[in-house]
């Protein structure tokens, strides 16, 4: 649900700009959030989309994500500005013109499954996490 949580920061805290960093697999499963960015269009919001084609964080079942046109999908939501990139030259100069654009922007980055042996767990509870991040978002 990261895209809802990042709309609601953006709409609150609309001087500050909010990166929401998401997979293909929660874009899809989450389209109704996709089409109220777009319909709320915050200036703020830029939408960082990992596409691998799978659920990879739970067990690495495909998605559709790269059968579906996922820019064609944020545009007919109402997002200002879509980018695509899948190599290292594409998503350079898609970096360098995403921070020049009003949003909602979506940048799609097409990659590979991969993750590395040694990523470690996390070492902190939910509920630490949450109140690091309240603080964060109140006081950062």
């Amino acid at each position: 649900h990261s895209s809802s949580i990042a709309l609601g920061i953006a709409l609150e805290k609309p001087d500050r700009r909010v990166y929401c960093l998401d997979g293909d697999g929660a874009f899809i499963m989450h389209m109704g959030a996709v089409s109220n960015i777009g319909d709320l269009s915050p200036k703020n919001y830029r939408h960082v989309l990992f596409n691998n084609g799978a659920h990879e964080s739970v067990g690495g079942q495909p998605t559709l994500g790269f059968r579906l046109d996922i820019a064609s999908i944020a545009k007919g939501c109402g997002y200002a500005h879509v980018l695509t990139a899948s190599d290292k030259e594409g998503l350079s100069c898609a970096l360098e013109k995403l921070s020049g654009l009003s949003g909602p922007v979506l940048l799609e980055i097409k990659v590979r499954i991969d993750s590395r042996d040694d990523l470690g767990r996390p070492t902190t509870t939910p509920v630490e996490n949450k109140e690091h991040f309240m603080d964060f978002i109140t006081n950062g």
